[in-house]
């Protein structure tokens, strides 16, 4: 039988504990004043950082006064430097309510508990800059998406105006390639802009209406046929459908798991496009023919700046299926993704005739 541990080693593993899931400076800060002030067993404690000319209080537990002060004489003070791999971090200050020996013991469980806290720190410090960081990108990236979202307007209307009336084969096939390239460019600023608001508000805008799916489908599919009219799609509808949803979401969704299906499908083989209604829902699959999605990458196919394997495909940032995921979530529904070898790829979207009334509330707030 193993002897128990001493009281204040089990203090101190509570305290790494509570340490371990501190992701930000504050969150250490208050582990510190709860379980590590409570581990040193002292009366109170006071955590600060190094700044630029100053000490900047992070955290304090109790009644800590330690920048001043009356004492009674019965008390006792530690302070301890924090350190870190690139310097000093700050300074952990601890108050005793009775005098304190400050053994060689004591002190070493003291420099262990400082020590932990300096780790934890230096660890939320990259934290907190990763996040600092990712919010400037997102940002950035939103500012970029609508400073290019009007001249890309005129680009691409230029360019529907060119295709409409050029005459000589010569220039319908500039004009097609022009038009190619502007709706591209179109769909690239529009996910990164949907990218940037989901990362920011946690989810897309939706503004439902009542939506008649197969006209919806029939409009996606001819705009599609005209950029790609040497790939066969076939289309099979089910009966007549009106749901409430946001149109341009799902036309924007039924696009981009079209193009890419396109993308990866096998070239001699048509992308299918079906669906059907359910009592309670729509379901939508798209499939494709041609080599399936990799096991390893099947569960992230709807992570942000996922693509695939082909690396000949480079007109696209890997937002598209991220983007389709966000539309789903933002109607209520659901949306899954199936692929192997015999049977190709299929995802299949499953969206409640109307938002439910929890994503309604959020949204009107």
């Amino acid at each position: 039988m193993q002897p128990a541990d001493p009281p204040a080693a089990r203090d101190l593993r509570a305290y790494a504990a509570a340490l371990i899931s501190a992701a930000t400076r504050r969150d250490v800060g208050r582990a510190f004043a709860t379980a590590g002030v409570a581990a040193a067993g002292a009366h109170s404690g006071d955590l600060s950082l190094a700044g630029k000319d100053a000490l900047h209080r992070l955290a304090v537990a109790g009644a800590a006064r330690f920048h001043g002060g009356d004492t009674s004489g019965d008390e006792a003070w530690a302070a301890l430097p924090l350190a870190g791999e690139s310097g000093p971090l700050g300074v952990l200050g601890l108050r005793f309510a009775s005098p304190q020996a400050f053994g060689e013991e004591q002190r070493a469980f003291l420099a262990d508990l400082a020590a932990l806290t300096g780790r934890a720190l230096e660890r939320a410090a990259r934290h907190d800059e990763e996040l600092e960081t990712r919010t400037f990108q997102h940002r950035l990236i939103g500012i970029a998406g609508h400073e290019l979202r009007n001249p890309l307007t005129v680009v691409l209307s230029a360019a529907e105006q060119l295709s409409r009336t050029a005459a000589g084969d010569r220039d319908k096939r500039a004009a097609a390639r022009l038009l190619r390239n502007a709706r591209r460019m179109d769909r690239i600023v529009r996910d990164l802009m949907d990218y940037a608001q989901a990362q920011a508000e946690g989810r897309l805008h939706i503004a439902p209406r009542e939506v008649d799916f197969h006209e919806l489908c029939v409009r996606v599919l001819a705009s599609l046929s005209s950029v790609h009219p040497e790939r066969p799609v076939t289309y099979q509808r089910g009966e007549d459908v009106r749901g409430r949803w946001d149109p341009d979401r799902l036309e924007e969704l039924l696009e981009n798991l079209v193009v890419n299906a396109l993308k990866y499908g096998a070239p001699d083989r048509p992308v299918y496009v079906g669906w059907y209604g359910d009592p309670e829902e729509l379901v939508l699959k798209v499939h494709n023919h041609g080599p399936p999605i990799p096991a390893a990458l099947l569960p992230h196919v709807f992570d942000p700046f996922q693509r695939g394997e082909d690396h000949s495909v480079r007109d696209s940032l890997g937002l598209g299926l991220y983007i389709v995921k966000q539309i789903v979530a933002a109607h209520g529904g659901r949306i899954e993704a199936r692929s192997d070898r015999e049977t190709g790829t299929t995802f299949v979207v499953r969206l409640p005739y109307a938002v439910p009334a929890a994503e309604a509330r959020d949204l009107a707030g």
